[in-house]
């Protein structure tokens, strides 16, 4: 994978496009070969258990980038950011997450459906990143 490059892994329900993901990261060993990742794992449904405190202290605390501010525009986090994280709704967690993951240090970001709100290029400009989605179109359209 190139610096700025975009990997998409686009396909249908149970193809495994997220075990794929779980390979790359580490998590899972894959059946034939090695793979080795370090990685900086996030679960949005996890997230309001583990995580303590409000929307900003959190991001102040993962800052690695310096991009704190710049990310809370992007990702509409602003009118949410002295908001407690258990009390965000789902897609105010997502967002929360995706800038969570993205204001960290990393060669390459993976994404197991990031859905809206994410201009991945732009964000992590020379950064790697894997997102994992399904089809965008699955019907002809006449």
């Amino acid at each position: 994978m190139r610096p700025g490059q975009v990997l998409g892994l686009v396909g249908t329900n149970g193809i495994r496009k997220s075990t794929t993901l779980k390979v790359l990261a580490g998590k899972l060993k894959p059946n034939l070969g090695r793979f080795n990742a370090i990685i900086k794992p996030q679960y949005v449904d996890y997230i309001p258990k583990v995580v303590q405190g409000n929307v900003g202290q959190v991001l102040d605390q993962k800052d690695e980038r310096v991009v704190k501010a710049e990310l809370c525009v992007d990702l509409e986090l602003n009118q949410v950011i002295d908001r407690n994280v258990g009390d965000l709704s789902g897609g105010e967690l997502q967002r929360f997450a995706i800038a969570v993951v993205a204001i960290q240090n990393a060669e390459i970001y993976m994404f197991d459906e990031p859905s809206s709100y994410l201009d991945v290029k732009q964000r992590l400009k020379g950064k790697g990143i894997y997102v994992i989605s399904h089809p965008l179109l699955t019907e002809k359209t006449n």
